[in-house]
């Protein structure tokens, strides 16, 4: 079967969070959206940004200072009109209060974009290699195979190098989650990207539409990055294993629960039960 990196990432805060969803396919029942919850507008502000930058990567040019203004005009004409369409395209209600929205929105991606042509300046990159590249590969020093999947939001190209940005709209991922093994999505885009394009240098970064957000990137020149990138691969691998063995105990890493776990109301271990024991 092909991982993807979400998912090896959800079993280790909780096992028994990946059994319910994955294993028993249960899920709450979800109730119509009146409005977009913070996923949806995630998604939009994914396809905005895809959008926009397409007319770059068809063209094999880079996002720097040089063409930023160009990709700027085009949200501030492309982007109203993918934000206006969102309730329909994704079926959520409100659609006047969303359009009020768009202002905002569009302020904050001007900014994610002004930030990141100077970053590609900076780093030397050539050219926009891919939106949405699609991975589908077995990770490296894995045996048996363990095969990845997934897609990456921008991959960047430069002399000996290759950037993968992942776009977040919502809160920010320390780095030190990273170095704990908690968040693994970025660094198995890492192991995959390098694997799949070829590349001897690799810098995976994850870029925040909140500017306060402390940004950091993973660079596989250097000794420690490189060293959280191949840890990943062992990670998954282990993940397999205690999914293959049926590990699936109630023992998570976090505390207290995330209000957000759909399975809160039915695990054994939860923040609404006064017996709470953490083993």
């Amino acid at each position: 079967m092909r991982w993807i990196a979400t998912r090896v990432e959800s079993y280790r805060p909780c096992a028994f969070q990946f059994f319910a969803g994955y294993g028993l396919d249960l899920h709450e029942i979800g109730e119509e959206l009146t409005e977009a919850d913070a996923a949806t507008r995630g998604t939009v502000i994914h396809e905005i940004l895809e959008d926009v930058l397409r007319p770059l990567a068809e063209g094999g040019r880079p996002l720097v200072p040089e063409t930023e203004e160009e990709a700027l005009q085009r949200l501030r004409r492309r982007g109203r009109e993918l934000w206006r369409e969102a309730p329909a395209r994704h079926h959520f209600g409100r659609a006047a209060l969303w359009r009020l929205g768009w202002e905002n929105a569009a302020d904050g991606l001007e900014r994610l974009i002004r930030r990141e042509a100077r970053r590609n300046q900076a780093l030397g990159t050539a050219r926009i290699a891919g939106l949405e590249e699609p991975i589908a590969i077995a990770l490296p020093g894995i045996d048996p195979e363990l095969l990845l999947r997934g897609n990456i939001d921008r991959v960047d190209a430069g002399p000996g190098f290759a950037q993968i940005v992942d776009y977040k709209s919502g809160r920010a991922i320390s780095r030190r989650a990273v170095e704990r093994g908690e968040r693994l999505q970025l660094q198995l885009y890492a192991l995959a990207a390098r694997e799949q394009l070829g590349a001897g240098r690799l810098i995976a970064r994850y870029a925040y539409l909140d500017p306060r957000a402390e940004e950091w990137e993973l660079d596989s020149a250097k000794p420690d990055d490189e060293r959280l990138i191949e840890a990943a691969a062992a990670h998954a691998a282990a993940v397999r294993a205690q999914v293959s063995a049926g590990d699936f105990r109630v023992n998570p890493q976090v505390t207290p629960c995330p209000s957000y776990c759909d399975f809160r109301h039915i695990c054994r271990v939860n923040q609404f039960s006064r017996w709470k024991r953490w083993s």
